[in-house]
């Protein structure tokens, strides 16, 4: 169909309950009736019995004290074996008037259902009419159970909690 036409080549992959590793599958594209050389091109099929990683999807989330639905909602996400349930716990450090936006609770989980990649954790708003500013929280994953390991880089997040009582900086004459 000439240089610029592309397509799409499946390869189906047989899913089984045995641990064999990633594995390396090699394939050798040439176009019939032509005498360029044949591409090759390798792809890595990483094992999906392996308990995989988990991590925020983001290193940082924003709410705004007073936001309508109530809650700040957080995303985490998973790979590899998605076919069981799996528990991760996090917790939120950060100074006393913000975590008592996000109700006072410093140990919160969330739970993967099988099939679950990406999850949404809420945590709930108090709307006070203190005057604190705009504070950060830091969520951090906690070891999990069960060989589930924490994604460099995305081990933690900050959450920048706005105050609605406080106003913002006034604009420059």
């Amino acid at each position: 169909g000439g240089l610029t036409t592309m397509d799409w080549i499946s390869v189906p992959t047989l899913l089984d309950e045995v641990n064999e590793g990633d594995e390396t599958a090699v394939f050798e594209l040439s176009i019939v009736g032509s005498t360029n050389a044949p591409v090759r091109v390798e792809v890595t099929i990483l094992e999906d019995s392996n308990p995989g990683e988990v991590g925020f999807v983001s290193t940082r989330f924003q709410i705004n004290e007073g936001a309508t639905y109530g809650y700040a909602q957080i995303r985490l996400w998973r790979t590899l074996n998605s076919r069981q349930a799996a528990t991760v716990s996090y917790r939120l450090d950060g100074p006393a008037a913000a975590l008592a936006v996000l109700g006072g609770q410093t140990r919160r989980t969330a739970t993967f259902q099988p099939g679950d990649s990406q999850v949404f954790v809420q945590i709930p708003l108090v709307n006070d009419t203190t005057a604190q500013g705009t504070q950060d929280v830091t969520l951090t994953l906690e070891p999990a159970d069960g060989g589930l390991k924490l994604m460099t880089g995305f081990e933690s997040s900050v959450l920048t909690v706005a105050d609605d009582e406080t106003p913002g900086a006034s604009a420059p004459l």
